[in-house]
């Protein structure tokens, strides 16, 4: 795991709490009002290579939320949310995990690409991939 610069991160305890980016967005909901880390992955925690837009944690302990607001390119995304994780993630193959892709455009989850990710994903990174039209509401625990 990469250490995060702290200007990457912004802590919040909002019941609301958005990502939004090119009219792609996903809403938690936070209602017991835990406080959770924002981080701004893009350009930010990782500047070179393919990454995620945006990572949510409230601890080490817990979840993390990997997310990548799209357009279509659904593929690409993926990819994208696998690199983050490989350099990001407190523990890549056991710390529980949630990975977003949330899209403007309806994308078939029958896809076969999307399934093996997400079978991918379940197995090397402990992840449930999550593949969305915009805008999406998650509920925290």
């Amino acid at each position: 795991m990469n250490k995060i610069d702290l200007k990457c991160i912004e802590c919040t305890r909002n019941k609301i709490i958005k990502f939004e980016e090119n009219k792609s967005k996903v809403t938690f909901h936070n209602l017991s009002q835990k406080e959770y880390e924002c981080i701004r992955v893009d350009g930010c925690a990782i500047t070179d290579g393919i990454r995620c837009d945006y990572l949510l944690r409230r601890s080490e302990e817990e979840l993390e939320y990997f997310i990548e607001l799209k357009g279509c390119n659904v593929g690409h995304a993926i990819d994208q949310l696998r690199a983050s994780i490989k350099q990001l993630s407190a523990d890549v193959t056991k710390k529980a995990k949630m990975a977003f892709v949330i899209s403007t455009k309806p994308y078939p989850l029958t896809n076969s690409t999307v399934q093996l990710a997400m079978k991918e994903f379940k197995t090397k990174f402990n992840s449930l991939l999550l593949v969305k039209r915009t805008p999406y509401i998650h509920n925290l625990p």
